[in-house]
């Protein structure tokens, strides 16, 4: 008997429903040699079980299949081109994360990143890429038990909370359970960094990277740009930038990159100073096997790797082309 369609969130509207291939079993299905990759499987068993085509255990390796959610099915058996931006990255930077969407704790990763990111409307790729930056992907993943805010990179949270709630509703979500002392890396002591519980670690650090957007967005609307004006690579880059160093260095690093300063004497007031400054770094750090190793000393460049990174996740594991919504005009004068 044939599968019925399975509801999203597979394809790219998780609201329409996914078509599934007609078999019989090894023939127009996914065990047809010849059936492209982006069939949903119907194979014996639920979908990711019982030895289909999204099982890690089966002979796919779990490799994540695409379903198209639209009315018919694609004329090509090939993937469309991922949106892959030449930012400095190596391929093996970029896909470091990959696997930690396969195995037995990669559906729940999944789906604790794809729900948090819905609840405060970030893209899940951006989520994914600013977890795995700061923190083990099992800090992500534990059913019980507590994560450190200082581990996961929300050490701020506290002074933020306040205003955070009034502007994220889920925010209201995050209840620490107590709250410890700790000193970064320049010396100063945050006295009051959260203890979370373990579930709700990735919603946590989904509202601290929203927070920063939002003090993105109102810090451009204030300089006379747009935020959803910026291709996808400088939104994505900003708000992880924000994330470790701040909204006041965010606010100087917007200046630079828009070319401008405040007029002294005139409250909210900009003008143009001169050349603007490019915000990406294309150039990489050392790499070891491949792999670029970041340092706090560049957080700009690790901001651009992590946007490669964000930008291939939310493609190849969430489904989400992010590109093509920038148009790169910063102003509305």
């Amino acid at each position: 008997m044939p599968l019925a369609p399975i509801l999203g969130p597979k394809g790219r509207d998780p609201f329409k429903l996914c078509p599934i291939t007609p078999g019989p079993l090894g023939h127009n299905d996914c065990a047809d040699p010849d059936t492209p990759d982006w069939f949903v499987c119907d194979t014996p068993g639920s979908l990711g079980a019982g030895g289909d085509g999204a099982d890690p255990n089966g002979p796919a390796g779990g490799r994540l299949l695409l379903a198209y959610a639209v009315e018919g099915l694609p004329d090509t058996s090939t993937l469309p081109a991922e949106y892959s931006p030449d930012l400095g990255t190596t391929s093996e930077t970029v896909q470091m994360y990959d696997k930690y969407f396969v195995g037995p704790s990669g559906p729940l990763l999944k789906s604790r990143i794809e729900a948090a990111a819905r609840e405060v409307e970030i893209n899940p790729g951006l989520l994914a890429a600013a977890l795995f930056a700061e923190d083990r992907w099992t800090s992500y993943t534990k059913r019980t038990g507590e994560v450190d805010g200082w581990d996961i990179g929300v050490d701020d949270y506290t002074e933020r909370k306040a205003d955070m709630e009034r502007k994220i509703p889920a925010a209201c979500q995050i209840k620490p359970i107590r709250y410890e002392s700790h000193t970064n890396e320049n010396g100063r002591v945050i006295p009051n960094v959260p203890v979370l519980k373990a579930e709700n670690a990735v919603l946590a650090t989904a509202c601290y990277l929203k927070y920063g957007e939002i003090k993105i967005r109102a810090a451009l609307t204030e300089m006379g740009g747009a935020f959803d004006r910026l291709p996808v690579e400088y939104r994505f880059a900003l708000t992880r930038y924000v994330m470790n160093a701040g909204p006041g260095a965010t606010r100087k690093c917007i200046m630079q990159f828009l070319g401008i300063q405040k007029e002294p004497g005139r409250l909210g007031k900009y003008v143009q100073k001169g050349k603007s400054r490019e915000f990406l770094q294309f150039k990489p750090w050392k790499t070891e096997r491949g792999i670029e190793q970041f340092i706090r000393k560049q957080p700009r460049r690790a901001a651009t790797a992590h946007t490669a990174q964000a930008i291939h996740l939310s493609q190849k594991i969430f489904g989400v082309n992010p590109a093509g919504t920038g148009d790169s005009l910063l102003f509305f004068r």
